[in-house]
């Protein structure tokens, strides 16, 4: 049985206004278009795996400052629900401020910024949880804090049991906040 699926994911970026500071995503839509069983990449078990897409996360400030991109949406576990039973994980990596290659970690809090896992060039990124540049041992500082996301959606076999159309999605939320 053939079946179509439209696939998407739906990222907004949002501003912390009493920072004034913005970020902003290359491409605030990801659409994967129509899929179809023969044309998916690669089958594990009841996931199908989907092609990687990256997009550039910017976010500026008018001045100086210690900043965390924090992201929210829907999870399961440590990924993002995309749509029925699929879902999608998002890596950071390649980061920088103010175009100085920097290090990154998670934090769980909200100014100050504290973390308690290590530190790394790549990290995947986790519901709630702020994505913060490192300088040493510190929270980097700087107006512009550069990373480049990479996307990776996995659409469970449940989700492709479709006669006729059906709409996988997630929508997540990217907000810069200052400490």
């Amino acid at each position: 049985m053939k079946f179509k699926l439209i696939a998407a994911c739906c990222l907004m970026a949002t501003g912390a206004a009493f920072a004034d500071c913005q970020v902003s995503l290359s491409s605030p839509n990801v659409d994967y278009g129509s899929l179809r069983s023969d044309v998916v990449a690669n089958q594990k078990q009841q996931w199908n795996d989907l092609n990687e897409r990256t997009i550039q996360l910017n976010a500026v400030c008018d001045s100086t400052q210690k900043m965390a991109v924090f992201v929210s949406g829907t999870s399961i576990d440590k990924d993002f629900k995309f749509s029925g039973n699929s879902l999608i994980s998002i890596e950071a990596s390649a980061a920088s401020v103010d175009g100085k290659p920097v290090r990154l970690a998670l934090t769980d809090t909200h100014a100050p910024f504290s973390w308690s896992e290590g530190q790394s060039d790549n990290i995947v990124l986790v519901n709630n949880r702020g994505l913060v540049p490192m300088d040493g041992a510190m929270v980097a500082t700087g107006q512009q804090f550069s990373v480049t996301l990479t996307l990776r959606p996995r659409v469970n076999i449940k989700d492709t049991w479709v006669r006729d159309k059906t709409i996988l999605e997630s929508n997540m939320t990217f907000k810069v906040e200052t400490e």
